[in-house]
This record gives C-alpha cells, sequence and structure tokens, in this order.
C-alpha cells in the first residue's frame, strides 16, 4: 500500500477522496490510503482545490467519485447546520412549553403545543387582513 498522492508508505491513512465534511460517504469509490502528510495538508477539500500536480489517476477517481455523490459547499453545510440548531432550540422551547403548562396541570404533548401555535398563528393571520 502507498499514498494515493505522493507514493509514500509511511503513517498510512484511511483518506476520502471527498471529505466526510462536505458530503463524502464511507464508499470504496471515496476511501482511499494516504500518508498523514498528504491528508493533514488536504484538509477538507477535493485533491483538485488542494493541488494540481497529482498524478492524473487521482483526478479521474476525484471524478467518478463526484458522480456518485456531489460534495456538499460550505455555504449548504452551514445552511443545514444553521437549520438543525434552529430545529434543536424550537424543540426545546415546544419541550419547555409543555412543562410549564403540565405544572399548570394541563398534560399536553409535542404535537398539542406545536399544534396550538400553528392554530393561533392562522387566526392571528386572519385578523390582521380585517
Amino acid at each position: 500500500m502507498s499514498c494515493l498522492y505522493c507514493g509514500g508508505d509511511e503513517k498510512l491513512g484511511t483518506e476520502h477522496l471527498i471529505p466526510r465534511t462536505r458530503g463524502g460517504r464511507d464508499i470504496p469509490e471515496n476511501v482511499f490510503q494516504a500518508c498523514r502528510k498528504c491528508n493533514a495538508s488536504k484538509n477538507a477539500r477535493l485533491p483538485s482545490e488542494w493541488r494540481n500536480d497529482l498524478p492524473p489517476k487521482v483526478y479521474a477517481l476525484e471524478r467518478r467519485a463526484l458522480k456518485l455523490h456531489p460534495p456538499i459547499t460550505p455555504r449548504e453545510k452551514e445552511g443545514k447546520q444553521t437549520a438543525i440548531r434552529l430545529s434543536n432550540s424550537l424543540v426545546e422551547r415546544i419541550d419547555k412549553i409543555a412543562e410549564h403548562m403540565s405544572q399548570a396541570g394541563h398534560t399536553v404533548t409535542r404535537s398539542e403545543v406545536i399544534r396550538l401555535f400553528v392554530t393561533r398563528g392562522v387566526e392571528q393571520e386572519e385578523q390582521k387582513k380585517r
């Protein structure tokens, strides 16, 4: 075994052509061996974003991997992370409301709290139209 990028054989490890942080999966077309130095230098970039002097087979493997699953751009990744944070924040708020209502003697589920807010939101929109 040797490094996909430099051909060296010291301190080899698993390398993803399309980084996992950008949507790369653990499939044979995306996982190869690379030395620590190349792996650390490449970081979360595609080989073509990292260097333009790699062996031609690397770029061919990259093209094949990209056809199977295009990478997530940094903007898409940031959007997904923001959506997850907002979703988690919303769930926490809903849970706090449900807990507060149960302390007041009303047993409610998350879906009932959501339904209550949706109904109120629709009612408020209708009042604004009048």
